[in-house]
């Protein structure tokens, strides 16, 4: 049979086009960047807004542009080092020393600053740079509860002072020993709500109380929110939706706060949310109040409804912010502080409580949610976008899914729940095909492509402890009927394993099904060898001749 024109062309796969897509991204960030800067350098011709607006889109790209900047030179250095290598001219010990300098920057510098760029690229919480309203409530406990939330309430204060932050109380109910039923504050200053949104939820203290005569230890509990500030201008309630009632003061404050209508009860009536505000001396100033804490709180169920939508995505391992799910405990006998979300402990309670040290928990919290990110970012939109695009190629649309007409919704409704979408984004981005197109004579006919063994899709079901360590997963497919049957498979078989698989990989295996006659002769002819026959398919394996074996 005469050989005919065979040519391996390396197909564009998912992955291609988001590497692509970051590419052009990092291109557009820059090009924004300068455009801004020039904007800047100009404020005449910027309206007050427009100058603030840009001033602070300059603040936060700045960083960002930086690392670009750094991954594109570290990029032309291991290009340049490349070229080194293939250079022929080039003298062995010049060599030898890009060889050493290629693997110092490709395998262990490149990688860190791809994680870096990664995380600044992430989508950052919108909240993350608004100041903070600080609530907190005893819980079980009675008056050791009581006490607790005024500890906290204090460990707080002084954490502010630390970072240089402003905290001013807004309400606190005493209860008449020094401990608090509840009390809020407004902290503002840098990224507060971004550094203190982790200590949501219920913390637990375990002490022997002063009261207690015969020392036994006792558990209570205080209930802490960090709840995001939010100006009328970005979160509007309606008028008709409050019921707003004002009456005498009945905490302590003074003559004149008990004997004028100073307090103020808001009540959202949709929600029934009450917020009640009695500490200033003036009306106004309690209703103010009231009305910015209440802002505060129907703003965070709007977050939470979010987060929940969020969630059917990924559910942050760090905690939920539900003021139930205990996340702290001080222990004071054993001196000790655990945060239960992350298993941190330290021993060094009294410079906390007191001090107001809580760098420790609060970088180690931050941390981790960053890795979360990281590990768990799902599908967005972009990358329906280039599944979408890549399904709308040619050859996908004849030979890969020829009967389904992929639009938008069609995906999104295909991978709606977070373990296809998971599964979708490896498929995509971690462990992707590598799909090859088979031109024949200028036709192209077919597809040929291969799996990293540890990158077999896990719904096949791959049993890969029975393979060579470095081993290769071989599809192919001849789609033109034309042209089956007249010797193109092995052929196209043979260019493929050795200009491509055999430069990554030290075997290829193929599983036919035990009926596929024509596929297992084409397999024996060009080298693969059975190693095994159950359940209606046959294992074969083909090994890479090594150079100086290759006749």
């Amino acid at each position: 049979m005469a050989t005919l024109p065979i040519r391996i062309t390396k197909f564009r796969n998912m992955l291609d086009l988001y590497h692509m897509n970051i590419e052009n991204n990092l291109q557009d960030l820059k090009k924004k960047f300068s455009d801004i800067e020039r904007n800047l350098e100009n404020p005449t011709n910027l309206s007050q807004k427009e100058f603030i607006t840009l001033s602070k889109e300059y603040s936060e790209l700045r960083p960002i542009i930086k690392i670009i900047d750094e991954y594109n030179t570290l990029k032309e250095e291991i290009s340049d080092l490349e070229e080194i290598m293939k250079d022929e001219n080039s003298e062995g010990d010049i060599k030898e020393l890009a060889k050493e300098e290629f693997f110092e920057k490709h395998k262990v510098l490149l990688p860190k600053v791809k994680a870096k760029l990664k995380l600044a690229l992430l989508p950052k919480d919108e909240d993350d740079s608004r100041n903070a309203i600080l609530e907190i409530r005893a819980g079980t406990g009675g008056e050791e509860a009581a006490l607790f939330a005024a500890m906290l309430f204090r460990m707080y204060q002084k954490y502010a002072e630390r970072r240089n932050w402003k905290f001013e109380p807004i309400s606190i109910s005493n209860t008449g020993i020094g401990g608090y039923k509840e009390a809020s504050a407004l902290i503002n200053g840098t990224e507060v709500f971004a550094r203190l949104k982790f200590e949501s939820g219920a913390h637990r203290v375990q002490r022997v109380p002063e009261t207690e005569s015969s020392g036994r230890l006792h558990t209570s509990a205080a209930t802490v929110a960090i709840l995001p500030e939010v100006e009328e201008v970005d979160f509007k309630i309606e008028e008709k939706d409050l019921r707003i009632d004002v009456y005498r003061s009945s905490g302590p404050g003074g003559q004149s706060v008990n004997t004028t209508d100073s307090a103020v009860r808001v009540t959202h009536l949709p929600t029934g949310i009450i917020v009640i505000q009695q500490d200033e001396k003036s009306q106004h100033k309690n209703k103010a109040k009231a009305l910015k804490v209440l802002r505060a709180r129907l703003y965070e169920i709007e977050r939470q409804k979010k987060e929940m939508e969020r969630s059917t995505m990924r559910k942050s391992q760090i905690g939920s912010g539900d003021r139930s799910e205990r996340i702290r405990t001080y222990n004071f006998p054993q001196s000790r502080i655990t945060d239960h979300r992350i298993n941190l402990t330290s021993h060094r309670l009294e410079q906390i409580i007191k001090e107001g040290e809580l760098d420790e928990f609060i970088e180690a919290l931050i941390s981790r949610n960053e890795a979360e990110r990281l590990a768990g970012e799902t599908l967005k939109e972009e990358h329906f976008l280039l599944l979408l695009k890549w399904l709308e190629t040619p050859h996908v649309k004849k030979w890969w899914d020829a009967d389904i007409n992929w639009t938008p919704e069609l995906i999104e409704k295909k991978y709606s729940n977070i373990s296809k979408r998971l599964k979708l984004k490896t498929q995509i981005i971690e462990k992707p095909m590598h799909a090859f197109i088979i031109n024949c004579d200028g036709v192209d006919i077919g597809y040929i492509q291969y799996y990293n063994k540890h990158d077999f899709p896990p719904e096949q079901g791959y049993d890969t402890s029975e393979l060579p360590e470095s081993c290769a997963a071989i599809d192919w497919y001849i789609g033109e009927l034309d042209y089956v049957g007249k010797g193109i498979g092995p052929q196209a078989l043979n260019i493929f394993l050795n200009e491509f698989v055999f430069k990554v990989s030290e075997n290829a295996f193929v599983d036919p099904d035990t009926a596929n006659v024509r596929a297992i002769r084409v397999y024996e002819k060009v080298g693969f060898k059975k190693i095994r026959e159950s359940n209606g398919t046959i294992l074969m394996i083909k090994a890479r001749i090594p150079e100086n074996h290759a006749r």
